[in-house]
Formats: structure tokens, C-alpha cells, sequence
């Protein structure tokens, strides 16, 4: 991942109803004669392509203009933005704009609507970061057992932790 500690923020967050994204697994197929398909992992880490939009006013669009072509000078260095993606809240995302997709789709008196193309890497490479993948693999596997489960685990790791201390 990019060494996020020298980028830019990106201070505008898209509309939530422009979104529209892309997710590549990283997974590479090839089809067999008479059988199924072969599935290998190539690249884990695929980018996310991202098709946002903004509404934004004649002071953010000078910022939004600004800012693309501070990133279009830079050779297309990669930016911080807050996205919904691979979780339901906003978070932080690595991304960079598609070149040639940023379009101003429509002016409508004092708005000013913006479309482009993202590409953010994922957040989720590491399986021991992903809550959400987590969790629903002990849904899929334990069912209503789940929690139950869960309670279990805990009093396990709390005994672990007296017998250590």
C-alpha cells in the first residue's frame, strides 16, 4: 500500500447517491474442458474502481478544479479521500483519479455537478483487519451458534489470562 503520511486530503466527499463501484477480487479463471473453471489468486490488493459524483458550490468547485489540477500536475499522484466502500460508514481511502473521467456533467444555477472515476486501493488486504469479514464468517459457519460461541471464547481467554498471571 502507499505510503499515506505525505498525501493530500481530498476535503470534498462525493454524494452518496453518485456512488457506483467496482470490486476486483484479484482472482485470475481460466475455463477447462468438461469440468469446472480453474481459479487461482493473482494480485491480492486489486484496485476498487469508483464512479462518484459531487454537487458542489461555486467555492468548492474552484477547490474541486484546484485540487484536480494540482493532482493532474503531479503525474497522478495518489490522494486520502473518505468513501463508502467496503463497509458501510465512510472511511479513509488511498485513490486516484481515472485519467480523462473527471466531467462537470451539469451546471444548475449555483451548483455545480461533477462526475469521475476513482481508483482506491482496498482497505481490507490483511484477512486479520477485516471485522466485517470476520464476522460474517462465523455467521455463515455458526449460525445462531455465533454467539454463543463468542461468550465462550471470551471465558477461555479470561481464564488463559488468570493461569498467566
Amino acid at each position: 500500500m502507499a505510503d499515506d503520511t505525505c498525501m493530500w486530503k481530498f476535503p470534498l466527499c462525493p454524494t452518496q447517491s453518485g456512488y457506483g463501484a467496482q470490486f476486483d477480487e484479484g482472482i485470475i479463471t481460466a475455463k477447462l474442458d468438461g469440468g469446472p473453471s480453474f481459479r487461482r489468486l493473482d494480485v491480492p490488493g486489486a484496485p476498487i474502481m469508483v464512479n462518484v459524483g459531487w454537487v458542489l458550490t461555486h467555492e468548492q468547485y474552484c477547490t474541486f478544479m484546484g485540487l484536480y489540477r494540482t493532482w493532474a500536475r503531479s503525474g497522478g499522484d495518489p490522494f486520502l479521500i473518505d468513501l463508502i466502500l467496503e463497509t458501510p460508514d465512510a472511511a479513509e481511502y488511498v485513490a486516484s483519479f481515472v485519467p480523462g473521467s473527471v466531467r462537470l456533467t451539469s451546471k444548475n444555477g449555483s451548483a455545480f455537478m461533477v462526475s469521475a472515476q476513482l481508483e482506491a486501493l482496498p482497505r481490507f488486504v490483511d484477512p486479520c483487519e477485516d471485522i466485517c469479514a470476520s464476522q460474517a464468517l462465523l455467521d455463515a459457519t455458526l449460525g445462531a451458534d455465533a454467539c454463543e460461541f463468542i461468550e465462550r471464547l471470551g471465558e477461555i481467554m479470561e481464564r488463559a489470562d488468570a493461569v498467566g498471571n
